[in-house]
């Protein structure tokens, strides 16, 4: 939660304008899934007797917790970011994202809220089925695939993926490996500081590919599912460092210490059968 809660009577003002639609009772409490910034699930009665349940997520640095503060480097910090990325890229595009409710930006008191829908249901990591697992790399190349275009003209918001900003995240992890007070092993500390050696050549590789829109995070703490009646929703959640970038990034953010390399494999195996039926 952020070090001041927005005013009720403010918020309910601006949700309203937001939905367009007279607000008859509002009920509001922290979120128990806690991202880097303040996050309310909201109940509301509308007047004309709607039920709705939204999600409220103030986008202030100031609503970022001590962590978030500590973990990302302030160049980081846009608050713009998602609010653009919900509103002109996801807004109606099918992609099984929380649909934007609205939002409430004023720059002069450092505002900037950002509603949408509140999607109910675990993060993917909590799901022991592998075959949900695979179905989420699908919709990520979707996702990729319906969002390429935006690439060559996204909201000046967006982080880019280059150079560097590859190089600072190598740089952050050796720096924070050769701290004696960093809680790892010496095998660990020893492993990254070897990858940091050997980190350029890789840099430049990502750097080569083309450059689509990404997520950015795509861990599986930043998916939910749903699965009403057997219809499976796949959505990606916490947009806060959406960019242009190789869209190898998000998937392996999604494969990271779940996918064997067994499984790894057998997606392999099943993509060229399914190459080989579709040339006979």
């Amino acid at each position: 939660m952020s070090s001041v809660a927005a005013p009720t009577d403010e918020l309910r003002a601006e949700l309203e304008r937001a939905l367009g639609q007279r607000i008859a009772e509002l009920e509001r409490r922290p979120c128990a899934y806690r991202t880097s910034f303040g996050l309310e699930e909201l109940d509301v009665r509308l007047s004309d007797g709607r039920q709705l349940r939204a999600m409220f997520k103030d986008l202030s640095r100031g609503s970022l917790d001590e962590h978030a503060l500590r973990a990302k480097p302030a160049f980081l910090h846009d608050p713009m970011r998602e609010i653009e990325v919900y509103r002109d890229l996801l807004d109606g595009a099918g992609l099984g994202t929380a649909a934007y409710l609205g939002s409430h930006i004023d720059t002069a008191r450092e505002r900037y809220w950002l509603f949408i829908e509140n999607v109910e249901g675990p993060v993917l990591w909590q799901v022991g089925e592998f075959d949900v697992w695979e179905e989420a790399a699908r919709r990520l190349a979707e996702l990729h695939a319906v969002l390429a275009p935006a690439a060559a003209g996204p909201p000046a918001s967006l982080l880019r993926y280059g150079p560097e900003l590859y190089e600072v995240w190598i740089r952050r992890a050796c720096e924070f490996a050769a701290r004696p007070q960093t809680p790892w092993s010496d095998d660990q500390r020893a492993q990254v500081l070897d990858l940091g050696e050997r980190y350029a050549p890789v840099a430049a590789h990502l750097a080569s590919l083309p450059a689509i829109l990404i997520h950015g995070e795509f861990y599986p703490s930043n998916v939910l599912v749903q699965d009403p009646a057997g219809d499976l929703r796949i959505c990606p959640i916490d947009w806060e460092i959406a960019a242009t970038g190789p869209g190898l990034l998000d998937l392996a953010a999604l494969t990271i210490g779940k996918w064997t390399p067994g499984e790894r494999d057998g997606q392999r195996v099943r993509r060229r059968a399914r190459s080989s039926r579709a040339r006979v």
